[in-house]
């Protein structure tokens, strides 16, 4: 019986849509996105996601399997890759003008795409998450953030940026004007920032729970509706279980469709 019920769940769990891989959307071979599209001849909501890696590693494709749950719920998903930041080159702000960049090349793109602009949920993990939390000035109707850095002038969280490339291993004392600029906790305002979804694991030996405690905090003064998820884990949610994971992805699931009713 589960053998002929097989292709049934294939197709009823396959979403109608058409992926487009590696689309530029600026000039450096890092500029790309993949681009999930659904193909039902709507203008559809969609989200946005920007992957992690401490700003100088990672790539778009983690969210081959996210994409899938968001585009069952009846969302184009795009994924950003951007310039990753070495010794040298590509530091701060560089990641978040070419994820700004992605979100201006999705928007003129938009009637192409059947992408409804009026629609937009931005959303990442760790570093991505970090990033995401700029969106808000753009207009976005909500942002989804996993486990994000968001006051870099933190002691505990300077201590994890200090060894990283994006900030060149800068002195907090000295060049506190850096971190404050690359800390979004300084960028949120009430009439600024659309609603927002925490997520955070208790047992996080990466970004310090502390960090996500800090934002919502923030937020609630500034009467900015935000939701914070708490569950028992670490930094990875691969290494949650199965229903753990999926619980928490669905949840971020529902609070984009709440927001782009």
């Amino acid at each position: 019986m589960i053998n002929y019920l097989k292709p049934a769940l294939s197709f009823v769990l396959k979403p109608d849509w058409v992926i487009h891989k590696n689309l530029s959307y600026g000039a450096h071979p890092d500029q790309t996105a993949d681009l999930y599209l659904l193909k039902n001849g709507k203008e559809n909501p969609t989200v946005i996601f920007i992957h992690g890696g401490g700003w100088q590693a990672g790539d778009k494709k983690v969210y081959e399997g996210r994409a899938k749950k968001f585009a069952l719920a009846g969302f184009n998903v795009f994924a950003i890759n951007y310039r990753l930041a070495t010794p040298t080159s590509n530091q701060w702000p560089a990641q978040l003008i070419d994820c700004h960049m992605a979100y201006a090349w999705l928007v003129s793109h938009a009637q192409f795409f059947n992408i409804d602009t009026t629609k937009i949920v931005v959303g990442g993990d760790s570093a991505g998450a970090h990033l995401a939390l700029f969106f808000g000035p753009l207009g976005v109707r909500a942002i989804i953030d996993f486990f994000g850095p968001t006051d870099l002038t933190q002691p505990d969280m300077y201590k994890v940026t200090l060894d990283l490339d994006a900030f060149g291993k800068k002195s907090l004392e000295k060049d506190r004007n850096l971190y404050v600029d690359a800390s979004p906790i300084y960028r949120m305002e009430m009439n600024n920032t659309p609603p927002v979804l925490i997520f955070h694991g208790t047992k996080d030996d990466v970004i310090p729970y502390s960090q996500s405690v800090l934002l919502k905090n923030r937020l609630d003064i500034y009467h900015v509706p935000c939701i914070m998820v708490s569950f028992n884990g670490a930094h990875r949610l691969d290494e949650l279980p199965w229903y753990t994971q999926l619980y928490l992805e669905m949840r971020a699931v529902w609070f984009a469709l709440e927001n782009t009713k």
